[in-house]
């Protein structure tokens, strides 16, 4: 199946970039555009929208759209944003018998009225944060007005678009195993072992500190690193992508958050490394996840007690970061899972 595939125009965990190119090598015509800068992929099309005026992102935005319309077969959009304000290119694209998708990510779709249905730290999440649940269904609606399938991560996402979408695929997030940044032998790292006596690294690298949870973990692990003197507590923010993965490599426990109830990339780039990973994972989520899923599941309540029986415990340290690292590469791996998955889509529908 030869075709001509657009992705934009938010990229989002390097989401549009990363299947653009790999799609590319493939020997497909595609085309990634991003209308702000990511901090770790850069698209074919990559600037930062919010520098213009309302006025002039209007003419850019029309302008992306006109020279893109006709050209591809299928546009795979990301977090509700398609070329033009409030989908207005829409009906256009599925005039011309184009293939639509919206990928959603996130807080595009989170509603906290949803969310606390099966998850109690919702609000925790969004206590400093007033969401317009009214304006996210809007886009929502607009959206699947025209386009039929909605792709997301996992069941939580799921759960958000089901009543609009007339299908929702499950596609697990990738990562590019075949890249060497993504193997612990690459990387200045002594390992873990049963005898081996040195202070262990606990790492929490946070992207939002609210809904990470950051404030709670990092008062938690100033308890730990009282009592004992076994352990060191590094946070880890504003980096570009490569220092982040040096940094990351470093440590024996990653902390990824306290609160969603999901895992992500973070996890995921924990995971090839070899790292055991502690976060929350609800009970309404983890019914969607592989069954042999290595992530330690903490929460604000018993974060201090996992963390103890961990590092008390270096075999299982051991175990579950040679599992997580089994478990990515059978589940997340971009070329032998997920982009098989996505083509499967494609030609779905």
């Amino acid at each position: 199946m030869s075709l001509k595939i657009f992705y934009g125009l938010i990229s989002v965990c390097g989401l549009n970039t990363t299947f653009s190119k790999v799609f590319r090598e493939k020997g497909y015509d595609t085309k990634s555009v991003s209308l702000l800068k990511h901090c770790f992929e850069k698209a074919d099309i990559d600037f930062d929208i919010n520098r213009f005026t309302k006025h002039e992102k209007i003419r850019v935005r029309q302008k992306i759209f006109e020279e893109h319309k006709d050209h591809y077969d299928i546009f795979h959009f990301f977090f509700a944003h398609t070329f033009l304000y409030d989908q207005k290119d829409l009906p256009y694209l599925s005039s011309k018998g184009k293939k639509l998708f919206m990928h959603h990510n996130g807080t595009d779709v989170r509603r906290p009225s949803v969310l606390e249905k099966f998850n109690p730290y919702a609000r925790l999440m969004y206590k400093n944060f007033l969401v317009d649940e009214n304006e996210v269904v809007k886009y929502i609606k607009n959206c699947a007005e025209w386009i039929p399938v909605s792709i997301v991560q996992d069941l939580e996402l799921a759960e958000y678009v089901q009543p609009f979408y007339d299908y929702v695929e499950i596609l697990p997030l990738p990562i590019d195993l075949g890249l060497d940044k993504y193997r612990i032998e690459n990387y200045d790292y002594e390992p873990i072992t049963s005898t081996r006596k040195r202070k262990l690294k606990i790492i929490h690298a946070p992207t939002n500190r609210t809904f990470k949870g950051t404030d709670y973990i990092v008062d938690i692990m100033k308890k730990v690193c009282l009592k004992r003197n076994d352990i060191e507590f590094i946070l880890i923010e504003n980096q570009n992508h490569n220092d982040f993965l040096k940094e990351l490599a470093k440590g024996d426990i990653i902390i990824d958050h306290l609160l969603y109830g999901t895992y992500g990339m973070l996890s995921i780039e924990a995971m090839a490394l070899k790292k055991p990973v502690i976060t929350y994972i609800n009970d309404f989520v983890k019914k969607g996840y592989p069954h042999d899923l290595p992530i330690i599941s903490a929460t604000i309540d018993n974060l201090e007690e996992v963390i103890d029986q961990l590092v008390d415990d270096k075999e299982k340290m051991i175990h579950v970061g040679d599992h997580g690292r089994k478990y990515v590469e059978k589940y997340h791996d971009l070329e032998k899972v997920v982009l098989p998955k996505l083509i499967e889509i494609y030609r779905k529908y």
